[in-house]
């Protein structure tokens, strides 16, 4: 059995790139949106009933918008 480890994010983990990179390739621009407006400063999912987090055991990134 797996343990799952979430933790709130406090920044883009470079793991996102691969992700941005295979989602663009299947026709799917959602994640290069996260990742310009975090670096832009529009969405950095810090308001409230907002969440950013990893997981730990495998490579993801998730977030969450109430």
């Amino acid at each position: 059995m797996h343990r799952l480890c979430l933790r709130r994010a406090s920044g883009l983990d470079e793991r996102v790139i691969p992700l941005a990179r295979e989602a663009r390739a299947e026709g799917h621009r959602f994640v290069d949106r996260l990742v310009d407006d975090w670096q832009g400063g529009e969405n950095r999912f810090d308001q409230p009933g907002n969440a950013s987090g990893s997981r730990g055991a495998a490579p993801a990134w998730s977030g969450r918008a109430a």
